[in-house]
């Protein structure tokens, strides 16, 4: 409260050592991504608990690359590593994600072939938490620009629905971009 009272405190359990991020919910409840073993997204799990704690749903790492093979989805079929640093819930119900995935390319600039690259996938799950579309980094630019910590090739930090002309906005650090 404004005196700096606890009103409400969740207690996840050993789900991950990272919240990043915890938002609030239109229906009062709040969505929280764990990750554990760095930024990537490893181990990372998507909880929606209400204000009791009990958990609404959650979706982990392993069953959102489960539900990536099941989607019909154009470019749907990738394996990722996991979530990270934020999402957004849409108007329409439907949860947008920023995901790590890894690929091994060969001849990158300035690095030894293969090198293993982490990029980020932007996906956007339906109300029944099943991927509908993706955007991946590796589909648009190009992976010769690595201004800052490569491997970490784009490591987006935040996304932003913009409601009047219905787009995302993402911040990637490692490119120093907001596209």
């Amino acid at each position: 409260d404004l005196s700096g009272a606890v009103i409400w405190a969740y207690d996840p359990g050993a789900v991950g050592e990272i919240t990043n991020p915890i938002k609030l919910l239109p229906n009062g409840h709040f969505l929280i991504n764990f990750t554990s073993g760095g930024d990537d997204g490893a181990n990372s799990l998507i909880r929606e608990v209400d204000l009791a704690g009990q958990v609404i749903w959650e979706l982990s790492a392993a069953g959102l690359n489960s539900a990536l093979a099941a989607a019909k989805c154009a470019g749907c079929n990738i394996t990722v590593i996991g979530s990270h640093h934020d999402f957004i819930a849409l108007p329409n119900g439907h949860v947008i994600l920023i995901v790590s995935q890894a690929k091994s390319l060969s001849g990158v600039v300035g690095f030894p072939d293969p090198s293993r690259v982490v990029g980020d996938v932007i996906i956007d799950l339906d109300e029944n938490h099943k991927p509908v579309w993706l955007w991946s980094t590796f589909d648009h630019l190009d992976v010769n620009r690595h201004p800052m910590s490569f491997p970490d090739w784009t490591h987006s930090n935040a996304i932003v629905y913009s409601p009047d002309d219905k787009s995302l906005i993402l911040s990637m650090r490692h490119q120093n971009w907001l596209i």
